[in-house]
């Protein structure tokens, strides 16, 4: 009891407002948090409906534990009275409800924290380079943001990107966005292979943070974050001194509550979305001024071309 007290202290201080990413110091541990709901997709009508869940302040979320078993809030119904197994999702939870945010079974807007892969600060490093790689190659292949369509979903995107050769090496070692045709053939697999399998198959398809030094910090938690009607997310949690049970549950409790939103508010959102659309363009004109990608053309018989 004495250790969720101290959690729902930490948790229920007045939050300050963090851009995307946000960077989020405990004692402990430095919180970097990429929000699935900052990420621009082309489902427009996702979009919409994530921030208008926003707007109402009506959530779910549900939390991997290091097995990969999901834990859920759970409501009694005589009483109304929420309680979890995990003390970050209930001082997350708390934080929110007193910020007057109300869990709902079918929200526009939630996502999944996914479970945690450890590794040190080093692999950290290189691990966010060859992210940065995989969404660099992700986006050439997808085409030229303006030209994709917003009735596909972002799981129609990753699974139809560009055919190309699947190696051996990538089938048996990799999952998740590394498996992507698209990355596949960028010619990174090389780099990918420096990086742990487990952190491998765990990496989203967004722009990771830049220029953070984590290879001062001896462990480094990844968990990926999946938005339940958008997008995915990311959350770094890098500890400064030993990794403790409270040191992890007060960081994780407060990269929820960044993940929720209570640290940001909608134009914010919409600047970050805003950003991350520009990016993408930015790779794609770069990419076709290269000579690498070729512009699109639709002929009368509505077959596209390269």
């Amino acid at each position: 009891m004495k250790k969720l007290a101290l959690i729902l202290l930490a948790s229920t201080a007045l939050q300050a407002a963090h851009a995307a990413p946000a960077i989020i110091e405990t004692p402990d541990a430095k919180i970097i948090v990429l929000r699935p709901i900052d990420q621009w997709t082309q489902d427009s009508s996702a979009m919409n409906n994530a921030l208008s869940g926003y707007k109402d302040k009506e959530y779910k979320f549900m939390l991997k534990d290091a097995s990969g078993k999901t834990e859920f809030l759970r409501t009694n119904i005589f009483s109304s009275s929420v309680d979890g197994k995990s003390p970050a999702m209930m001082a997350a939870y708390q934080a929110a409800e007193a910020q007057s945010w109300k869990t709902s079974m079918n929200p526009g807007f939630g996502f999944i924290v996914d479970k945690p892969v450890l590794v040190s600060g080093e692999q950290a490093e290189k691990a966010l380079s060859v992210q940065k790689e995989a969404y660099t190659a992700f986006v050439e292949s997808a085409g030229n943001p303006d030209d994709l369509q917003t009735s596909y979903t972002i799981k129609k995107v990753l699974g139809g990107a560009i055919t190309i050769g699947i190696t051996a090496f990538a089938t048996d070692k990799l999952g998740g966005m590394f498996a992507s045709n698209a990355v596949l053939g960028s010619g990174i697999a090389t780099d990918i292979g420096s990086i742990p399998t487990a952190l491998a198959k765990e990496m989203p398809f967004i722009y990771p943070p830049q220029g953070l030094p984590l290879k001062a910090y001896k462990t480094v938690e990844f968990r990926r974050v999946q938005g339940l009607n958008t997008g995915y997310g990311q959350v770094l949690i890098a500890y400064k001194t030993e990794k403790t049970a409270e040191a992890s549950e007060t960081a994780l409790a407060k990269a929820i509550e960044s993940l929720i939103g209570l640290d940001t508010n909608q134009q914010q959102i919409q600047s970050a979305r805003l950003e991350d659309f520009n990016r993408r363009k930015t790779i794609w004109n770069e990419c076709v001024a290269s000579g690498k990608c070729a512009v699109e053309t639709i002929n009368t018989n509505n077959q596209e071309s390269r």
